[in-house]
């Protein structure tokens, strides 16, 4: 579920959207807001601010029972080096996730995003602590030309709970992963 602006779960139909998903035996993950926030702004205000949202969309998984809940740890339209400074900001942002993941009981991952554009590209360049890692293979796929995924640790896993699938499909493969298994 994306949880942002007009499509986000603070949107009473949107939350009773999702809370029927789940009624019907889906579980779901939710990927928090970030088209105006930015919990690695150098602006304190600003960063707070994106805790604080992170918090009331976070309470909202929490009410589904969300299996993870995904955080983009900042985004730039213009390419800009890695600052030690927004690093910095990211880490307060960090700790302070973990307390709301352990406040809410939903576990919290961290997305990679496109080297040129934000403080974390890939696993290790940030000290995630006791959140998960989600891999955008899509904004991975951007960074052949810089920090690439290769030969990085994986860090702890995205969520916690273990994966599950829908009921009608338990006990089964779906195609696609019984394709790769076997090695095509």
């Amino acid at each position: 579920v994306f949880s942002d602006g007009p499509h986000g779960l603070l949107e009473p139909a949107n939350l009773a959207a999702a809370q029927g998903a789940v009624a019907a035996g889906l579980r779901l993950s939710v990927h928090g807001p970030f088209i105006e926030s930015s919990p690695a702004s150098l602006d304190e205000a600003r960063r707070r601010a994106a805790v604080e949202s992170h918090r009331r969309h976070l309470e909202a998984a929490a009410t589904l029972g969300a299996v993870c809940y995904v955080v983009h740890p900042d985004y730039s339209v213009e390419p800009r080096p890695r600052d030690p400074a927004r690093v910095a900001a990211m880490q307060v942002s960090i700790a302070e996730l973990a307390e709301l993941q352990r406040e809410l009981g939903v576990p919290i991952a961290i997305e990679n995003l496109i080297a040129r554009h934000s403080v974390f590209a890939a696993p290790g360049e940030l000290d995630l602590g006791e959140l998960g890692f989600v891999l955008d293979a899509g904004h991975g796929g951007h960074q052949r030309h810089a920090r690439g995924l290769s030969g990085r640790a994986a860090g702890p896993p995205c969520a916690r709970a273990p994966a599950r699938q829908p009921r009608a499909a338990r006990g089964r493969r779906s195609p696609p992963v019984a394709r790769y298994r076997r090695g095509r």
